[in-house]
């Protein structure tokens, strides 16, 4: 918690008008007892503090956000590096930076971790940069993107900041308008009579009885009635925050050599309020785990790697022996309550492992010899019929190429989340020494498989 220096709450207009450059601005911006000056607005009309990030210590809480890695966006013209976001002095700092020819930024999200539904608060007391080609962006995304895309998901866009315009701000929803079939969006520009640059501004959105309102210093600048056609708006969201490099041909516009480099945004904390007192979700949509106590406890015989999925991914990925992805479906790693696993859209924790993407492999290599008989067998469940996950045992051919040695056994499962064990045997061939036992789901609904054994007899 932040320092309680109660002399200082006098000062706070002044600070809001302090460079908050951290040689100039440290002991006058984190002297103030900022939770008590703040929260005293923003907690009436019943609302009360639900979830924080205040940016104490020295790295960034993993329990709370995921770091880009190295993801381009259409866009913008850079690349998403970790080390371009630094936590330091009770601020977080996300850099943007030019490394030759090209250029590096820092980017963090709650996707799977933060989930904020219902009526919420949502304030942010933030410096942004100045310099043509920056663009700073706080914005939230449905959490349901990967089942139903963008902009079917929602998109509220808490604020974007252009380096390049030192008085104006954006605030735009975008969504799906069903009635014509077509993207939509409503956006905002607004005028501050106050540079938004160099300067601690505090931003807030209210999203509450089908409205959205925005605040720039506790000043109303913006209502949204999404009451009519845009009911995305309304659900469960995710947090995320970014400093961007735009390329000319874009609103954005590109950078020049007046562009300062390095640059970077600085987050002073990031507070949610919920009425009454109600609760943030904590990764709530991924709590994953065996719901029928038929599940096996697993096989002392099992020549698989972690099969029941109780081990951390720190252990997985050793010397190619234990479960893996493949390239295209593991743009990113992290770890919650160290069990969860995020290689686009699988989780482990509470001893099984979810499908929750498009397109996922997971596969583990074992080896074998011919003329001995295995058995395989593994738990499988999913939410809904249509869900499939399907199991093969895959051969490298010459050339490194893979084909199945058995045909794919898919999820022929009426009853949906009740577990099911799938069993079988397994000869391999003269020659084969080695194989992959390969898991893969394809569309987007969930589906899950635990206690994986293979096993000889």
């Amino acid at each position: 918690m932040k320092s309680l220096l109660k002399v200082y709450i006098i000062l706070l207009h002044i600070v809001f008008n302090f460079a908050c450059s951290k040689s100039d601005f440290e002991v006058s911006a984190k002297g103030l007892d900022d939770q008590t000056a703040n929260d005293s607005t923003h907690m009436a009309d019943n609302w009360e503090l639900a979830w924080s990030d205040e940016f104490e210590g020295s790295t960034l809480n993993a329990e709370y956000w995921i770091v880009e890695d190295g993801f381009w966006q259409k866009h913008v013209d850079n690349l998403y590096k970790p080390e371009r976001v630094t936590v330091k002095n009770g601020s977080l700092f996300i850099a943007a930076d030019k490394v030759g020819d090209k250029y590096e930024s820092g980017k963090i999200l709650g996707k799977d971790l933060i989930s904020i539904s219902d009526s919420c608060k949502i304030v942010a007391k933030i410096c942004f940069p100045t310099g043509n080609g920056l663009k700073s962006a706080f914005w939230m995304l449905g959490t349901n993107k990967d089942e139903v895309g963008w902009p079917k998901c929602g998109e509220i866009d808490i604020i974007e900041q252009l380096g390049s315009e030192s008085n104006r701000s954006h605030h735009t929803v975008h969504f799906w308008d069903e009635s014509n079939s077509i993207k939509d969006q409503i956006g905002k520009v607004y005028l501050n009579s106050v540079s938004m640059h160099q300067v601690w501004h505090e931003i807030t959105v209210e999203r509450e009885n089908s409205m959205i309102k925005y605040y720039i210093n506790g000043r109303l600048i913006e209502t949204k009635n999404i009451s009519s056609g845009m009911t995305e708006l309304q659900n469960s969201m995710y947090l995320i925050l970014q400093l961007d490099v735009g390329r000319e041909v874009l609103w954005t516009g590109g950078t020049d050599d007046s562009t300062p480099w390095p640059s970077q945004l600085e987050v002073d904390y990031i507070r949610v309020y919920k009425k009454g007192g109600g609760v943030v979700g904590m990764g709530a949509n991924y709590d994953y785990g065996p719901t029928s106590e038929g599940v096996d406890e697993g096989d002392p015989d099992n020549l698989l790697v972690d099969g029941n999925f109780e081990n951390t991914p720190s252990n997985w990925k050793e010397d190619g022996k234990d479960w893996e992805t493949l390239e295209y479906c593991a743009p990113r790693v992290h770890l919650n309550d160290g069990q969860r696993y995020d290689p686009a859209g699988i989780y482990s924790g509470n001893r099984s492992m979810a499908f929750t993407g498009h397109d996922i492999v997971l596969r583990h290599k074992v080896v074998v010899t011919p003329g001995k008989s295995y058995q395989y067998s593994y738990w499988a469940r999913k939410e809904i019929e249509e869900s499939n996950i399907a199991f093969t045992i895959k051969k490298a051919k010459e050339g490194g190429a893979l084909e199945n040695v058995i045909n794919p056994i898919k999820m022929e499962i009426t009853d949906t989340n009740t577990w099911v064990k799938f069993i079988g045997t397994y000869e391999p061939s003269e020659g084969v020494s080695e194989i992959i036992l390969n898991f893969y789901k394809t569309g987007n609904q969930v589906g899950y498989i635990d206690e994986v054994v293979f096993k000889e007899l």
